[in-house]
């Protein structure tokens, strides 16, 4: 119970100055950013992908187990490296550290596991940390292409570039379909998993080329990963990502979620489902969707 109280003061303390660490480009837990920011910016730039762009290329990654694979060390470097005062950093080692698991057989609990890496689920702290670790991934990103190794997506003569998108752990990278930028993003996913202890969930990744690519180069790309291929991104964030034919068309996602909650329902139970579908009518993933577009 303390260690919780603590983690939830050093939570409050930290959240303050997450708007300045955190990179524009990380849309999650950081105050004042909101969830929609990512879904418009994925929206445009996979219509531009889609419609105007030659040679570019999406890629969609998810980490594989994110709090459960991050090495202590590497969170301690990271939090040195951002500046934090040595007290407040122990301080937070100590709220990190102080866990340990029990087995539970037959309703009794049996022996102590002291793990050495990972950060705890439901912990008020965890996200924050998390996020502090990610801008590692997002900083390697930025170096390459202010290096001139990897060039992102700009829509328009002017417009920024962006290389690539991130909410907590799913990741979108913009790039050339070159295969100079393929290795240099195996080479950061290398260096980032080395470093830090996280890895791609590549069952949940995937890779999106500009439809006007030739299939030569696109097949040559797909080599060096082992993530499948797909025609084109459908949901970015549980929310379509490009645009349809018809509202009807767009909107039918609703609809599906909506049918996939009350199939199966039994007639009888049905009055007692109220407060459900009534939990799922006033959720904000319909409004958000609405209010896009």
């Amino acid at each position: 119970m303390l260690s919780r109280v603590a983690s939830k003061t050093i939570a409050n303390r930290l959240k303050v100055f997450l708007d300045r660490i955190i990179s524009p480009v990380q849309s999650a837990f950081v105050p004042g950013r909101l969830i929609s920011d990512n879904i418009l910016l994925a929206f445009e730039l996979n219509h531009f992908l889609n419609t105007r762009s030659k040679d570019d290329r999406l890629d969609g990654t998810q980490l594989s187990k994110a709090y459960d694979k991050v090495e202590w060390s590497f969170l301690e470097q990271v939090l040195s490296k951002l500046g934090f005062p040595s007290p407040f950093i122990r301080l937070i080692m100590l709220c990190v550290s102080s866990v340990s698991y029990s087995f539970l057989l037959g309703g009794k609990q049996f022996g102590s596991i002291i793990p050495e890496r990972g950060l705890r689920q439901g912990d008020p702290l965890s996200p924050y940390l998390f996020l502090l670790c990610t801008e590692c991934f997002s900083s390697l990103l930025q170096h390459a292409e202010r290096m001139g190794r990897l060039r992102g997506v700009s829509i328009c003569r002017g417009a920024p570039s962006i290389s690539h998108l991130l909410f907590a752990d799913d990741t979108l990278i913009f790039c050339r379909a070159s295969l100079e930028c393929s290795q240099v993003i195996r080479d950061v996913l290398e260096v980032y998993r080395l470093a830090s202890g996280q890895e791609i969930n590549f069952s949940k990744s995937s890779v999106v080329f500009s439809r006007h690519l030739e299939e030569s180069l696109c097949l040559q790309i797909m080599a060096g990963f082992s993530i499948r291929r797909e025609n084109k991104m459908e949901l970015y964030l549980g929310l379509p990502s490009r645009a349809a034919r018809s509202k009807r068309e767009l909107f039918a996602i609703i609809r599906d979620r909506v049918w996939q909650k009350i199939t199966g329902w039994n007639e009888k139970l049905f009055s007692s489902r109220k407060r459900s579908l009534d939990k799922i009518s006033h959720s904000g993933g319909p409004y958000l969707c609405y209010g896009l577009f």
